[in-house]
């Protein structure tokens, strides 16, 4: 899980990964309330989880649904999907992961 003060569950301990995910995701809908807060022009996205090896698609699926209704619980409009895309071509072949990611489009409601 990624927001726009760069918090990101990957570098935390398994073991304390329960306990600080509600908190970085807390952190994570505070910053970007903060900025949609600013203007009514500004818009935000946040890139979801996705599956890969070391995670279980019911935990993905959690996690996602978490995510979504904590922006929607701080009164934002999260009902816009999108796909950030990339270009793989410097890329090494062996780089197995799509060229897409999901993200949420948020603005203010």
């Amino acid at each position: 899980m990624q927001c726009g003060a760069e918090v990101c569950l990957g570098h935390s301990r398994r073991s304390r990964l329960a306990e600080q995910h509600p908190i970085l995701a807390a952190v994570c809908v505070q910053t970007v309330h903060s900025i949609l807060s600013m203007s009514a022009k500004h818009a935000s996205h946040i890139q979801m989880p996705v599956l890969h090896q070391q995670t279980q698609m019911k935990a993905v699926i959690k996690h996602r649904r978490y995510l979504g209704d904590q922006f929607m619980l701080a009164g934002l409009d999260v009902l816009q999907q999108l796909s950030l895309t990339f270009d793989k071509s410097n890329l090494p072949a062996g780089n197995k992961r799509p060229p897409w990611h999901p993200c949420l489009f948020i603005t203010s409601s």
